[in-house]
């Protein structure tokens, strides 16, 4: 049964409300510049605002939706939370980085190259949204920020009371759910040893019986081949090459329609398509992407993860420490 649109603005609220609360997240006097955007991360904006800040939300067009519905879908959340009146939508143009005090790493305010650094203030932060280990040197010019004095912070993923990595593991069985043909008593297994591969591994033999993990392409063998039905790909830094360099052709060709679904990416598929492999998706990841991102489970995830992100940036710009927040503090990974 589907909710009701009074039942899902009713849970949005209560959600925000829940994770700032735990969070003790207050951004009461700061300048915030975020996206606007489609889907569950629509939601960011209204996560600062509710916090007590004033908000800019850059909107353009982009592969998830035109401005105008990431416009109007930021907005929507905002309405639901009672915070409109404390954001404003704007173009990348438009947003006044020299008076913002935090400015968020997110999908249309990136890049935040020299041109945009240049414009911040001494003392702004840049939260990075995302766990460190994760880190994309094409988000961020980080010479340009310590030459103005800019701080950039990580959120530490694997928090105790905030673990976000909870939830790789259930995104992983939606996307087998949703994008493949394995059965429960078929075998699936794992390729890669990245920093999800932990979680997925946990999730994947609480569901599979037959789970198998595979390091390296190199472990790679016939019999493997032979008796799996499922190959889930994470290597989000790209460490595992191409498997061209490293596993045996004819087990590949013998492989005939296998199915290799990316969970993230880092290596060209180029070799197995050619060998009649079906690969979910068909083209490459490029590294440090994801297929789906945890948006694909719905809002708590991303509420999660960015009121984190926000708390990281709070503790930068108002120096806090580990006396007035307590283990707060641990979600933090300074890079500079």
């Amino acid at each position: 049964m589907s909710l009701t649109t009074v039942e899902q603005e009713t849970t949005n609220q209560s959600l925000v409300e829940r994770v700032c609360e735990s969070l003790s997240l207050d951004l009461r006097g700061a300048r915030v510049i975020t996206e606007a955007a489609t889907g569950p991360f629509a939601v960011t904006a209204a996560i600062a605002a509710y916090a007590g800040a004033r908000v800019e939300a850059i909107a353009v067009d982009s592969r998830h939706g035109t401005a105008l519905e990431a416009a109007g879908q930021t907005m929507a959340i905002a309405h639901e939370l009672g915070v409109a009146e404390r954001i404003r939508i704007v173009s990348r143009a438009e947003a006044a980085f020299e008076m913002a005090d935090i400015v968020t790493n997110l999908g249309s305010v990136r890049p935040l190259n020299q041109a945009v650094v240049s414009r911040m203030t001494r003392g702004a932060v840049i939260p990075l949204m995302y766990d460190a280990r994760e880190l994309r040197l094409s988000d961020i010019d980080f010479d340009a920020c310590r030459q103005q004095g800019v701080r950039v912070v990580g959120t530490f993923e694997e928090h105790p009371d905030f673990n976000v990595f909870r939830f790789i593991g259930p995104l992983a069985l939606k996307l087998i759910a949703d994008y493949t043909t394995l059965s429960k008593n078929e075998q699936i297994t794992l390729v890669g040893n990245d920093l999800f591969a932990p979680y997925l591994l946990q999730s994947l033999k609480n569901t599979y019986a037959r789970t198998v993990h595979l390091p390296r392409w190199e472990q790679m063998t016939e019999r493997l081949v032979s008796e799996t039905g499922l190959f889930l790909y994470s290597d989000y830094c790209g460490d595992l090459g191409s498997v061209a360099d490293y596993a045996d052709p004819e087990v590949l060709q013998y492989a005939g329609k296998k199915q290799l679904l990316q969970f993230n990416g880092g290596a060209s598929m180029t070799t197995l398509n050619s060998h009649g492999w079906q690969v979910i998706p068909a083209n490459s990841i490029e590294s440090h992407r994801m297929f789906q991102t945890l948006a694909y489970l719905g809002m708590e995830p991303v509420v999660e993860l960015n009121a984190c992100g926000l708390k990281t940036a709070e503790i930068l710009w108002k120096s806090l420490d580990r006396s007035d927040v307590g283990s707060l503090a641990d979600l933090c990974q300074i890079i500079c």
